[in-house]
């Protein structure tokens, strides 16, 4: 029986560094495929971390995808730099599957939420949308109190239009779950700003979270 340790070796040593990208990607791809069934992973996201620096956008966004699907890795195996420079990558694609690789670092909030404001207010829709799924699950796992503050403030009229509407979908989204003090905190700095900006995503999200 070809057993799945054959399979990646030859993945690994060999296709990752390919000199024809589409050989890269095929390997990328083929390694996401059998990842999960894979019981030590940590040769494979060492050879992955290393492709996040590839030329090609494609290869660079199915590496993200891969790493930010895996579920036992930590922040400590993905260098903090690697990660910046996904973020500020100026594929969009990347940058939007790089919001993924966030919540790898959900235990080291204080160091991310910059990072996490810059890609909601990111010009492509996409990239928002992104990390607006991405921040719910990181508040699922860390508890909105821990960023409420900091997601208040950038909700604030000095914050962009963009990070506002995305804070707003996200607030709509998690603060319905917590308790009357807290969903009353958020209603209303939503009502100021809904008032204050006309914004049909911020009216909208302050009238759903008024009903829930």
């Amino acid at each position: 029986h070809l057993m799945i340790e054959d399979v990646i070796d030859p993945l690994i040593n060999k296709a990752l560094n390919d000199e024809e990208w589409n050989v890269r990607e095929a390997a990328v791809s083929s390694i996401g495929n059998i990842i999960d069934h894979i019981e030590y992973k940590e040769p494979i996201i060492e050879k992955l971390v290393l492709l996040l620096d590839d030329k090609q956008g494609w290869v660079r966004r199915s590496v993200i995808n891969i790493l930010s699907g895996i579920e036992q890795i930590e922040d400590s195996q993905i260098p903090y730099e690697k990660l910046l420079k996904s973020l500020s990558d100026d594929d969009s694609k990347v940058r939007e599957a790089s919001a993924g690789l966030l919540k790898i670092y959900s235990k080291q909030i204080d160091r991310i939420f910059d990072k996490i404001i810059t890609l909601l207010e990111d010009e492509s829709e996409d990239v928002r949308n992104s990390m607006i799924n991405e921040t719910v699950e990181i508040i699922q796992n860390i508890g909105l109190e821990t960023i409420l503050s900091r997601l208040l403030q950038n909700l604030s009229d000095e914050g962009s239009m963009n990070a506002q509407r995305s804070i707003s979908v996200i607030l709509g989204r998690t603060a319905k779950y917590e308790d009357e003090k807290i969903k009353k905190r958020v209603i209303a700095l939503l009502k100021i700003r809904c008032e204050m900006s006309q914004d049909p995503i911020i009216c909208k999200t302050l009238n759903d979270l008024r009903k829930s």
